[in-house]
Parts: structure tokens; sequence; C-alpha cells
């Protein structure tokens, strides 16, 4: 029996961190995942579910991606809002 499913394709970068990157100064690490994500016209999304304190850690990655341009990085957390999406400063902010 041959069956056929329709599949979504999705394609771009997944950057799991531990928490031990520098935030706050070169940002090696964060930079190179933004050029990696399309540059001014990235769109990430902030998901800090492996976190004892996930909104403190959402505020400090918001910040740190703020820091590098991004204008409203949005956060989810098991299931709430992760479907949002975000952009850069000077482009338009889409959401799911």
């Amino acid at each position: 029996m041959n069956e056929s499913h329709d599949r979504e394709i999705i394609g771009g970068h997944l950057l799991v961190i531990g928490g031990a990157e520098d935030k706050y100064n070169e940002r090696r690490i964060l930079k190179r995942f933004l050029e990696l994500a399309g540059g001014e016209k990235a769109e990430v999304l902030i998901v800090p579910v492996a976190s004892d304190y996930p909104e403190f850690a959402a505020d400090v990655y918001t910040q740190a991606f703020r820091n590098l341009g991004i204008a409203n990085p949005p956060r989810g957390r098991e299931g709430k809002g992760c479907g949002a999406g975000w952009e850069s400063s000077g482009s338009s902010q889409s959401s799911a």
C-alpha cells in the first residue's frame, strides 16, 4: 500500500544554547546565529524551556538580541507564543 503524506518542509538553523555563552560583550555565538538566520531579515524566537527561571532567561536574551539590532523578539514557552516570529528593526513583525 502506497500512501502519500503532505509534509511541511521547514528550513533554517536551530541554535540550542546552554546559557553560558557571552551575551554581554563580543557575543560571537549570537552574532553568528543572526548571520545564519538572515542578518537584518532574521526571524528568531526565544524559547527558554530548559531554565529554572525562564522569564529571566528570556529577558536576558531579549536584551542581548535587541543590542544586536533586533527590535522586539517574541518569546515562547511551553507552547505559548511559539508560532510567533520576529524580525530585525527596519522590518515588519510577523506573528502566527
